[in-house]
């Protein structure tokens, strides 16, 4: 059974009692939040986790995803799933947040502060959860939905970190002042620049040069949306095939224009491109949020509305 036909979640919307498990995990993941929110990640810095991240370092990004993520697992769990192999789910997300404890063991880097230290004790928590009971749930074999959703937890994560260096009051990463794209600058005017300096395509060239360079005050609004929309859709489970196909058509602009570059690896995009398509075919719907999406959809399709058919279709 794949994440394409899954059956219509026969439990009720608003569970009376939530499972233990779901309700550590929940908190776990709130933990996580608070964490970056609220105090210093390591004791190198003063600065909380949500500004350290600003610097894009992959690991403390991942970690903060993996918060978002388990509060919307435990959520979904809660309200529409109600199943057990949501469990192995979460500790899987949990385990994933613990890479950046074992690269910053490994790395030798400064030790954790109050914040990476409360981070840590969420990823922790979201592992312990999978052996609380539930009791009510039924069982089923997700393992295919498990991997896939856990795949889909790290390209949102990818796509995070390539946010958070051309976010637009950082002027989009480029120097200050006017936009204007040139190798040898910095943030999105670099690697435009670096594009027209290394054409793959010589059309593609003309495009860069004829439309996006004088529009590029408008259109950096439009690529930072982009893949903002592609990380929350992602890391959500927020109408999840949309994503996808957003992340795969900007993962095959990112081939043509990237992949020329002296030292860009060509299957780096190669491999983004796919990962995107995955999501194209197997949705979110078993552990995002596009599961609360197609339980109300397909109800009130059934009952002869066929706006919300489509809609469920795309969710589904």
């Amino acid at each position: 059974m794949t994440a394409a036909t899954l059956p219509i979640p026969s439990q009720p919307l608003n569970p009376a009692r939530p499972a233990p498990g779901d309700l550590i995990g929940l908190v776990s993941a709130v933990l996580i939040i608070i964490a970056y929110l609220l105090f210093p990640l390591r004791v190198d810095s003063t600065t909380t986790g949500f500004a350290f991240i600003d610097s894009s370092t992959t690991f403390p990004a991942l970690t903060l995803v993996i918060g978002v993520v388990g509060i919307v697992t435990a959520l979904v769990s809660m309200i529409v799933l109600r199943e057990t192999g949501a469990r192995w789910y979460m500790a899987g997300v949990g385990m994933i947040g613990l890479l950046y404890l074992v690269d910053n063991t490994l790395r030798i880097k400064a030790g954790f502060a109050l914040g990476g230290t409360l981070a840590m004790i969420g990823c922790l928590g979201l592992i312990v959860q999978a052996v609380l009971p539930r009791p009510g749930y039924t069982s089923v074999n997700r393992t295919n939905e498990i991997i896939f959703g856990l795949i889909r937890v790290m390209v949102a994560a990818l796509w995070f970190t390539q946010l958070l260096w051309k976010l637009p009051w950082n002027n989009f990463g480029c120097p200050a002042g006017a936009l204007l794209p040139a190798a040898g600058t910095s943030g999105l005017c670099d690697w435009i620049g670096k594009e027209i300096a290394n054409p793959r395509y010589p059309a593609y060239k003309d495009f860069l040069t004829g439309f996006i360079t004088p529009n590029i005050s408008w259109l950096a609004f439009f690529i930072v949306a982009g893949e903002a929309f592609v990380c929350f859709s992602l890391m959500t489970g927020f109408l999840t095939r949309l994503g996808g196909f957003v992340g795969f058509v900007m993962a095959i602009n990112l081939f043509i224009g990237l992949t020329a570059v002296p030292n860009e690896w060509d299957w780096t995009y190669l491999m983004l491109i796919v990962a995107n398509a995955l999501f194209i075919v197997v949705g979110g719907r078993f552990i995002g949020l596009d599961a609360m999406l197609y339980a109300r959809l397909k109800r009130i399709a059934d009952g002869g509305s066929p706006i919300a058919g489509i809609l469920a279709r795309i969710v589904s």
